[in-house]
């Protein structure tokens, strides 16, 4: 019998990647944990620093497992926000 895909109501996946495009993490995330301020990934320049990410792209999943945004961020090598991008739902970009 096949295995059945994960829900994906209420989640986040995330991808970092360094200069090159590697890949250098990826988390599956609850909302509330994406949320939370919590996530070094997320929250931390240092972290970034340490780990060489330059990008983190990510979806995230609305109560139905629906994508509700799609967002990519850029970071320089000190690992604070340079630039980003969210496509919401409704088709709506927003850029930081």
């Amino acid at each position: 019998m096949p295995k059945r895909a994960k829900s994906l109501a209420n989640v986040v996946v995330i991808s970092a990647y360094n200069l090159r495009e590697e890949l250098v993490e990826s988390l599956r995330l609850t909302y509330e944990a994406y949320y939370d301020g919590n996530q070094p990934l997320i929250d931390d320049p240092d972290y970034r620093r340490k780990k060489h990410i330059r990008k983190v792209s990510g979806t995230i999943y609305d109560p139905k497992g629906s994508v509700d945004q799609q967002f990519e961020m850029q970071y320089d090598g000190r690992g604070r926000h340079v630039r980003g991008h969210a496509i919401h739902k409704d088709g709506t970009v927003t850029k930081s």
